[in-house]
């Protein structure tokens, strides 16, 4: 039996794309279960799948449902099917309401599927499977035929099935789709590793599927089984940017400093990849901090607060911890790693405006380098998407294209909407839309690290960096090309919303008759921002300069000689920045004044015992030859593509503070620098 298995994505839209360790679990389960009487192909790329489609078509496809491959997955079945009447479909993942009134309507609006499989798939695919050696492939027996873990529509148009939930909490019953192989193509082609060292989460946050009870419960794959993943990835694979753990909570449990010790072990010793990716536990324990100093510069130290209102924490179901706990946290581990990061979302139950904007601020006096989250998207299956609480809270939704999301496929445009909150019985949508554009420089500033010291200080002023970039919008010099790109993101900050997926589909298919999809595709406004401000050196020192005017109006007190040291050790901290200006130096001296470095002191930012007269700003050396050896030239990619090149680096475009000058490198500019610059 031929089964093709798809975890498939645009190949536009993703900047950094992990392996399909998701369908490789279940191909690994199947294959093991059923032997040589199965033929099990995986894929990644749509276009390679599509192609083996069309060469030799499969007798089950299976694809996994998100809400980035939707449409994607829907248009694969459809040719498929036109290839094979008789091809058995199935879909899963977490892009379903679990309830089987949703379940049925998504069967009968969805006619590409013939089965769907909610959460942990492995059993329940191979019972499928087993089931169409039983039956030799014949769909009407099939679907009319009660499969455990299964969902289909029988002749009548009745829903058959049930969710299967193993009580199995060792799940080395799984064979590893690394260690037999089924990963190797994909690392090979540069894909970076996805791991899972258990599944299930113990918090109930409204706006996550992770939330859903019958998730709740931790099951685990041994740690035995695990470092035998590591090993062999870190031998397999020359170099990847990232490996990435799944767990919802890493360090929820006590053998996860273990594996985060492992993980150390084989970066000192393999260099196989530069940092680590991780959802970290809820809940800051001991353990907590002894992870954090493990992996050192390697990952963020990441607490999620989603908000600091006590109203906002009750209506998601949010433990938080307390303030207490979380300075305590920042202070003691952010020598070690690579800045402290938290995620404050816009559109949650029982959010003002008001309540958002103190929310962001009290995090960045709590000491966080970076704060991310966006509006609140609505996915099925989790708790906000349920229709109770669209009434309760009074949630207005729209419609939009994620960045990327998009493709041309056989010559047919194929694009994917997310769904996202608008408006609450708290917040209006013109002050979600007033705040778009703030968030935007500011994450820019803050997140990305461009005025992030000079915010640093303004924090510890009590200056709100909302107030300064609310005065910048309202009182800019009008006469500028920074004025200028300003009103285009206004404008996109309005423009980017639909009120229905028909009318937002409607929309972007006409856009598509005259323009190509990376020219259709939208960019992340927080993205665009900076791509705007790197672009032109015009556009930069405008912004800097309006920066500096709205400070000084903001806080008159403000010491001017501070500001403007602040400035210019920002203005050249960016690495990339200086690249495409012809600078490839990897450290640079940047003169302070004595009062600017004793502001420093006081923020901690530079140590006590710091006596020189000027900062040394320094570059790491794999990170910076990366981006040199990977320098975009401007004249030849469009804004999607460089947005995506600045994704790919993040915070670590930007040059840090060296206060030891041993540890400065030796190597002051790279060798090899590309002929176009």
């Amino acid at each position: 039996m031929l089964i093709y298995l798809g975890d498939i994505y645009h190949t536009s839209g993703i900047p950094s794309t992990p392996t399909p360790t998701n369908i490789g679990y279940i191909a690994s389960y199947c294959k093991e279960k059923f032997g040589d009487k199965v033929n099990i192909k995986l894929f990644k790329n749509p276009h390679k799948l599509i192609e083996q489609i069309e060469k030799t078509p499969p007798d089950v496809l299976g694809l996994s449902n998100y809400m980035w491959n939707e449409n994607l997955n829907k248009f694969v079945c459809e040719l498929a099917k036109k290839k094979n009447r008789n091809l058995i479909t199935v879909t899963g993942g977490p892009n379903l309401r679990s309830d089987k009134k949703s379940i049925k309507n998504f069967l009968s609006k969805n006619k590409e599927y013939d089965f769907c499989i909610l959460y942990a798939a492995e059993i329940p695919f191979s019972n499928l499977i087993e089931k169409c050696f039983n039956f030799e492939l014949d769909k009407d027996k099939l679907k009319n035929c009660k499969i455990e873990g299964c969902f289909s529509l029988d002749n009548k148009s009745e829903l058959i099935g049930d969710i299967y939930l193993s009580n199995e909490k060792n799940l080395d019953y799984i064979p590893s789709p690394f260690l037999n192989g089924f990963m190797d193509e994909f690392l090979s082609e540069g894909y970076y590793p996805l791991f899972e060292t258990n599944r299930g989460c113990p918090f109930s946050c409204t706006f996550c599927v992770w939330g859903i009870s019958a998730l709740h419960k931790i099951k685990t794959f041994s740690i035995e089984r695990v470092f035998k993943e590591f090993d062999y990835v870190a031998e397999k694979t020359k170099k990847s940017k990232f490996w990435f753990l799944a767990d919802a909570n890493f360090g929820i449990l006590p053998r996860d400093v273990d594996i985060a010790k492992k993980i150390r072990e084989i970066y000192e010793n393999k260099f196989s990849f530069d940092q680590i990716n991780i959802y970290w536990t809820k809940n800051i324990t001991d353990r907590t901090y002894v992870i954090a100093k493990t992996f050192g510069k390697l990952c963020q130290a990441y607490t999620a607060l989603q908000s600091l209102d006590p109203l906002v924490l009750k209506l998601i179901k949010r433990s938080n911890i307390s303030v207490e706990k979380l300075n305590h946290f920042k202070n003691e581990v952010a020598d070690y790693t690579n800045g402290t990061y938290t995620d404050i979302l816009l559109g949650q139950p029982g959010e003002t405006k008001e309540s958002h904007i103190n929310s962001v601020f009290g995090a960045m006096k709590l000491g966080f380098d970076q704060i991310g989250g966006g509006e609140v998207r609505l996915l099925p299956g989790s708790e906000m998407d349920e229709n109770i609480s669209r009434i309760n809270y009074k949630l207005m939704t729209k419609f939009r294209m994620g960045e990327g999301a998009i493709g041309i496929y056989k010559g047919k445009p194929v694009f994917e909407l997310e769904e996202v909150v608008r408006q609450t019985k708290w917040i209006t949508e013109n002050e979600m839309t007033d705040l778009r554009s703030i968030r935007a420089l500011i994450y820019v500033s803050t997140t990305l690290g461009e005025l992030n010291y000079l915010n640093m200080v303004l924090v510890n002023e009590n200056i709100n960096i909302f107030k300064v970039v609310e005065n910048i919008l309202q009182n800019r010099d009008k006469n500028t090309q920074f004025s200028k790109m300003l009103d285009q993101l206004e404008m996109l900050a309005k423009d980017e919303w639909f009120n229905t997926r028909e009318e937002a589909t409607k929309f972007y298919y006409n856009e598509l008759k005259n323009r190509t999809p990376e020219e259709v595709s939208p960019v992340k406004l927080n993205m665009w921002v900076l791509v705007k401000l790197l672009r032109s050196n015009d556009v930069y020192n405008q912004f800097l300069n309006e920066f500096i005017k709205s400070v000084i109006q903001t806080n008159n007190k403000i010491d001017k000689e501070i500001l403007n040291d602040l400035v210019l050790l920002s203005k050249s901290r960016n690495f990339l920045r200086s690249c495409l200006n012809g600078i490839f130096d990897f450290k640079k001296e940047i003169p302070l004044s004595n009062k600017t470095l004793e502001k420093l002191r006081e923020i901690k930012l530079i140590k006590d015992h710091f006596n020189f007269n000027s900062i040394h700003l320094v570059m790491d050396q794999r990170i910076g030859k990366d981006i040199i050896s990977t320098l975009p030239d401007l004249n030849n990619v469009n804004d999607l593509q460089f947005s995506q090149y600045i994704q790919r680096f993040g915070i670590n475009l930007q040059m840090k503070i060296q206060t030891s000058s041993s540890a400065i490198p030796l190597q002051n500019k790279a060798n090899n620098i590309p002929d176009f610059v």
